[in-house]
This record gives C-alpha cells, sequence and structure tokens, in this order.
C-alpha cells in the first residue's frame, strides 16, 4: 500500500535492487553494469567475477542493478514501464550509492538503450554498450496494439507474420524462455513496447557527445551491422565486431568486452 501510495501517487520513482556493490580500496573509477531485458544482474555474473581476478580494475568500484521489473526489483502490475520510469528508477538507485568516481555505465542489449537514455540527462563520462539493438523508434501502431495482447509464447509466432521486425521479436522470445530467470510477463511486455521499440535509439545515441564504445559479435542478428557502421563514423564513438560471436557474452566477446573495458578505464 505504501509502495503504490509513493510511486503510483507521488510519482516517486522506486529503488532498484543493487545485486553487487564492490568497492575497493582507494577507488578511482565506478563502472555500472546494466542488463537487457528478460534477465537480471546475475547475467553478469561471469564477467564481474573475472573482472575481479584482472589488477587492471584493482581501484574500481563494480555495480549491478536489477533492472524495474526484473530479478529482486519492484514490478507493480500497474507501472507501465515506460523510458522514464526506467531511467528514474536507475537514476534514484545510483544517486542513493553516492558515486563519487569518474563513471563508466557498461550495458548489454535493452540495458545499452537504457545507459544511453540516462546519460541524456545524467553525468556520465563514458558509455559502453555491447551488442544493443540500436535502431529507429518502431511507428507501427496496429503492431503494437495486437502485442499488447499477446502472452510471452506467442511472440515466435508473431515474428514469422512480421518480417521487418523478425529479429526483434526472435530475440524477446528467445531470451523471455530462459529457465534461469523469473520473468515478470507484464513488465516483459510493457518494456519490450515502451522500451525497445517504441525509442528512437540510433537518434539519442547521436546526440551524446561523451566517449561511447559500440561492441558487437559478428554474428549477432540483432545489433544491426550498418547502424554500426553509420554510428563508426562519429568522433565520440567507437566500433568493435568481434568474429566468432554473437548476441550473449561469451568466449571471444567476453575477452573483447574485457580488453576494451581494461583499456577504458586506464584513460
Amino acid at each position: 500500500m505504501l509502495e503504490k501510495f509513493l510511486y503510483k501517487t507521488l510519482k516517486r520513482p522506486p529503488k532498484l535492487f543493487v545485486r553487487y556493490d564492490i568497492r575497493p580500496k582507494n577507488e578511482k573509477i565506478t563502472i555500472v553494469f546494466l542488463h537487457g531485458i528478460a534477465v537480471d544482474a546475475r547475467f553478469w555474473c561471469n564477467t564481474i567475477s573475472k573482472i575481479e581476478n584482472i589488477k587492471a580494475f584493482n581501484h574500481t568500484r563494480i555495480i549491478a542493478l536489477d533492472l524495474l521489473g526484473e530479478g529482486n526489483s519492484p514490478a507493480p502490475d500497474w507501472l507501465e514501464y515506460t523510458m522514464n520510469d526506467h531511467v528514474g528508477a536507475i537514476k534514484k538507485t545510483l544517486r542513493k550509492l553516492r558515486i563519487v568516481t569518474p563513471l563508466i555505465i557498461v550495458g548489454h542489449s535493452m540495458g545499452g538503450i537504457l545507459a544511453t537514455n540516462y546519460a541524456m540527462n545524467n553525468k556520465v563520462d563514458k558509455l559502453m554498450l555491447v551488442c544493443t539493438p540500436l535502431m529507429p523508434a518502431v511507428t507501427d501502431r496496429n503492431f503494437l496494439d495486437k502485442f499488447n495482447k499477446m502472452s510471452i509464447k506467442m511472440i515466435g509466432n508473431l515474428a514469422t507474420k512480421n518480417p521487418a521486425l523478425y529479429t526483434t521479436a526472435k530475440l524477446m522470445h528467445a531470451l523471455s524462455v530462459r529457465k534461469s530467470y523469473d520473468v515478470n510477463k507484464n513488465a516483459f511486455r510493457k518494456t519490450l513496447k515502451n522500451v525497445v521499440m517504441e525509442t528512437d535509439s540510433l537518434a539519442n545515441i547521436q546526440k551524446l557527445s561523451i566517449p561511447i564504445y559500440l561492441l558487437r559479435g559478428m554474428g549477432d542478428v540483432f545489433s544491426n551491422p550498418v547502424n554500426y557502421h553509420e554510428l563508426s563514423k562519429r568522433k565520440n564513438i567507437s566500433v568493435w565486431e568481434v568474429p566468432l560471436s554473437g548476441h550473449q557474452i561469451r568466449g571471444p566477446l567476453m575477452t573483447a568486452v574485457l580488453k576494451r573495458l581494461s583499456g577504458i578505464i586506464r584513460g
């Protein structure tokens, strides 16, 4: 009852669950990890465990959040899970964590979209986006109206009927059925619609002037290589395509993420 009064009536953003907050002595930089849709911050456990064994990160504070509607974070059924809802929750949580060192945000997939939008109005020093589906907003209202009536299990069927949206729908379906995460269907459907599909992430990233590092597996069908190529022409954006890799951060893509990230924190 109190939460509903605070969040719905007073419009105060909820605080997210902080799954990791590793603080070394003499911290000099902070990295915040944002996961994608239909998972939670446990997605980053392998990455973080490797970072803890790399000397370059000895003075780095590591934070990973369960995003709104995911993991142990609040998942109100009445919330619309808009971009403002997600970014507001991230902002409130990071403010309470009292970050005092330069901030790097690393976002995977949808987490990269949220990181980009957060950086548009908040202090961020650098961004690393991994396999983020940077694309124009979907404006097909008939598609969006139909989508609201569908369950997660029907997204696969939707993909076969809407070729233009095939890769996005296929991605969300693949992520939604992962057994290691407890997926909130209501939050999933609304977040997919309001954050992934109705956000012009391709235009938004071009509004930023901070250093941005884009990585994608060459086998990732969800991050359009054409868009990445166009973004690489901007002075503040660097792009790496990693062979023998897909959408998930493992193998060569994991190696590339750790290598680039360690280089970024060195300056």
